[in-house]
């Protein structure tokens, strides 16, 4: 997907996107109680203590949802490509596109690992079957 919009880094996200760069999938986890939570936030959403690092995770998940796009409306992105969200093994839900497999094989509760596409200023995480 080159040529494709890219996210926009900001200093909530910076941590994230500085570990995607290094192949590292990282997500907030709260000291207090232990929630991952996904997306970045200031607050864990359990306990609402300010107490949240970014944490290294496993990079291991299964599609929870997907959707496979035939016709691109958005330029740089060539169809067909899969949006999915993915339940990594940690918890969190995971919004991301299955890459490396035929579309039409992608199925709910597919085991998937993350890999980085490198897209200039950032690295895109994206899911494989495993």
């Amino acid at each position: 997907m080159t040529g494709q919009p890219l996210p926009q880094v900001t200093p909530l996200s910076r941590p994230f996107w500085d570990a995607t760069r290094e192949a590292r999938l990282v997500i907030p986890r709260c000291t207090t109680c232990g929630q991952f939570c996904w997306l970045p936030q200031l607050a864990c959403p359990r306990c609402r203590t300010e107490t949240l690092e970014w944490t290294d995770v496993s990079g291991r998940a299964e599609v929870y949802s997907y959707v496979t796009v035939h016709t691109s409306m958005t330029p740089g992105i060539e169809a067909p490509y899969t949006v999915a969200v993915v339940t990594l093994e940690e918890g969190p839900r995971f919004f991301t596109n299955i890459v490396d497999v035929d579309p039409a094989e992608v199925r709910i509760g597919m085991p998937v690992r993350v890999k980085f596409e490198d897209a200039g200023p950032v690295s895109l995480p994206r899911f494989a079957p495993r």
